[in-house]
């Protein structure tokens, strides 16, 4: 039996080395195809799957790029500014309104991506069919582009983890004795909160925030195609070359790298203690 089981782990191991020798070649000139585009960047190309014509890569890309990062950064600074102000009213105005807050984050967090978008889109159907006015596009169609809806459609959930996130920091900063002395004192609530109370949850707000930015790049993807947005998720997933998408991950990824460490460096100079994201 043993001497079974060792002649069997022979054949899985040589079948094993054939397959990885057989398909070697192919995989070698595929990282060779990554490596030599980024030598030749102005000579890359993309195929449309719709119209199968041909067109260079650059500088239409940028165009892209430029709307996918500023809905992607308008939708994270807006969800945080509209966090930090929910934050800021949430432990004034007592008990009935926090447990109003909650309930709405509860109902919206249980809410699917999806629905949140399309609903949002029905919503100004509506409104057009009520009115006639759309107050601002649903859809990206040709050069107008769709801004505020995408932006708050991508913001919603981001905005709802980080509120959630502040609300467990908070509370727990606020049954702190430096709290109590600093009310005894006299001092106002919001100067507690914002030099205070703020600043020594700033770490692991900043830890949270990575979480929050990698579910934001995975709801970009059904966003992007929900609105008809022609931005960097299409070169990485309609276009069927491993060039492109090395190119466009590449590119995707530069700007959060810097804005992750913008936010280490903003944390560890507001709390005084080194900070590693």
């Amino acid at each position: 039996m043993k001497r079974l089981k060792v002649n069997t782990l022979q054949i899985l191991l040589i079948l094993t080395g054939i397959i990885l020798l057989s398909i070697l070649p192919s995989i070698l000139n595929e990282v060779w195809k990554i490596v030599s585009g980024f030598f030749s960047l102005s000579s890359l190309v993309y195929v449309n799957p719709i119209l199968g014509i041909e067109r260079e890569l650059f500088p239409f890309f940028w165009t892209a790029y430029e709307y996918t990062m500023l809905l992607f950064f308008s939708a994270l600074l807006f969800s945080l500014f509209v966090a930090i102000s929910l934050i800021s009213f949430y432990f004034l105005l007592g008990r009935v309104f926090q447990s109003l807050m909650d309930s709405i984050c509860f109902i919206l967090s249980a809410l699917p991506d999806i629905f949140v978008i399309i609903g949002s889109q029905l919503c100004i159907v509506w409104i057009y069919k009520r009115t006639g006015n759309t107050f601002f596009n649903f859809v990206a169609l040709g050069e107008e582009r769709a801004y505020a809806l995408p932006i708050l459609c991508l913001s919603i959930l981001p905005t709802l983890y980080f509120f959630r996130t502040l609300t467990v920091l908070m509370k727990e900063e606020f049954e702190k004795q430096y709290v109590v002395l600093a009310r005894s004192k006299g001092i106002s609530y919001f100067r507690i909160f914002y030099i205070h109370i703020f600043r020594n949850t700033m770490i692991s707000l900043a830890f949270h925030g990575k979480n929050v930015i990698w579910m934001m790049l995975s709801n970009l993807l059904i966003l992007e195609y929900l609105f008809n947005i022609f931005g960097v998720t299409t070169f990485l997933f309609s276009y069927n070359s491993p060039t492109l998408f090395a190119v466009s991950s590449i590119l995707l990824f530069i700007p959060i790298f810097l804005f992750l460490k913008g936010i280490q460096k903003l944390a560890s100079n507001m709390t005084g203690k080194e900070v590693e994201l």
